[in-house]
């Protein structure tokens, strides 16, 4: 496929075919469903586009995530990990599952959110919907006191809630193949509190927990330098 094909171009059905053809080596895909998310964090290029009043609101259409997750395309997995979205939030996402539910060949779901926000009755209503295989990463980098600090407006008893809704609603499937996952950015904020977390993550019945240092976009003043990211990693792997 020519590489100076437009955006309108390619979501055109009229080049459906082409679309399917670029991607006939490509097994695993990453797909942002719009511009919806309920935080702010300050190293997102999401937050820094509201900020500057530049942020275009959008939803990717079902039946446009049907012509890239389509049977010909023959996908093995998809992540649902956006740089301008949380795709909790995106509502085109119950659609976009139902499509993927009824593939012949189901790709595997992998999903990163921030969690917070959604009621019991939105976490069941997913949960429903995650047949097969798929892995559900919440982004939490701390507790209560300490995840909104970076996750600006988050609200952790409603994080603790979606997980533990998943968790009640995946063990009365005793069928499911799905996995939940703590992502935990360490900060200077919160370094003190990681053995906590990944206790708490246990107790939660979350399937794995992960240490990420913090990227170049993370603020100066919340990069961690009081202990080495390793020795901090190290530890908790040998818990």
């Amino acid at each position: 496929m020519s590489s100076n094909l437009t955006a309108s171009a390619i979501l055109n059905s009229s080049v459906t075919h082409l679309l399917n053809l670029s991607f006939t080596k490509v097994r695993r895909i990453n797909i942002d469903l719009g511009t919806q998310c309920n935080l702010s964090c300050p190293g997102c290029q999401r937050t820094h586009l509201v900020n500057i009043g530049k942020l275009v609101p959008a939803i990717m259409p079902v039946s446009t995530f049907a012509k890239i997750a389509s049977e010909e395309n023959n996908l093995d997995a998809i992540t649902f990990s956006g740089a301008l979205s949380d795709p909790i939030f995106s509502t085109s996402l119950f659609g976009c599952l139902e499509h993927v539910n009824t593939l012949s060949n189901r790709p595997t779901c992998v999903f990163s959110t921030n969690g917070s926000g959604r009621k019991t009755e939105w976490w069941e209503r997913f949960s429903s919907l995650l047949v097969g295989r798929n892995e559900v990463g919440f982004a939490i980098d701390g507790l209560a006191d300490t995840n909104p600090i970076y996750r600006v407006g988050s609200n952790f008893d409603s994080i603790i809630n979606g997980i533990t809704t998943l968790k009640k609603c995946f063990v009365t499937n005793s069928n499911h193949k799905n996995s939940i996952v703590w992502r935990y950015v360490v900060f200077e904020h919160n370094y003190h509190q990681v053995k906590e977390a990944y206790q708490l993550a246990k107790s939660l019945g979350v399937d794995k927990f992960y240490l990420r240092e913090a990227d170049p976009r993370t603020p100066a003043n919340m990069k961690l330098i009081s202990r080495k990211f390793t020795d901090i990693k190290n530890e908790i792997e040998s818990y």
